[in-house]
């Protein structure tokens, strides 16, 4: 069998929302529970990799990220070991974002039973004039949105 390819453009959404469904569409703990869950599963039965693509988006919050893969841990999906060996990631837009799934996975196996309010301050958009990705805490994203909302 061949391996699992996942485009998060293609086969999830453009614009990843926040972390939980009742925030928003497109949330972390929709692409997990819905999509991925089941590939991961898979993969890891028939001893492939799942590749996942994050390329193409208009960018993930970091409360995203890590509801998606630390909640992968959080809600026994697969241990730490099992999805280490079977995901592969493409992020060749923002290369930081595959070092920051890894170390929310790992701090899910090390804090199981809590979920990590801190990166719910932290958000990653791309810039779609420059296709720059630009890291922004909440305070600042809502200051930057004041400011256009009184052009």
């Amino acid at each position: 069998m061949n391996d699992i390819e996942f485009n998060l453009k293609k086969d999830f959404s453009e614009c990843p929302g926040a972390r939980y469904k009742n925030t928003g569409m497109y949330s972390g703990e929709e692409l997990r529970d819905t999509y991925l869950a089941p590939l991961v599963k898979k993969a890891i039965d028939n001893k492939i990799h799942l590749i996942i693509n994050l390329d193409g988006t208009t960018g993930c919050a970091a409360s995203f990220l890590e509801e998606t893969f630390g909640g992968m841990i959080r809600n026994n999906i697969a241990n730490y070991s099992d999805l280490m060996n079977t995901l592969v990631f493409i992020s060749n837009e923002c290369p930081e974002y595959i070092d920051e799934i890894k170390s929310y996975m790992k701090d899910a196996v090390e804090n199981k039973h809590f979920h990590f309010r801190r990166f719910l301050d932290f958000v990653v958009y791309k810039d779609k004039t420059t296709g720059e990705f630009l890291h922004y805490t909440r305070e600042q994203k809502n200051k930057i949105a004041e400011q256009h909302d009184r052009m």
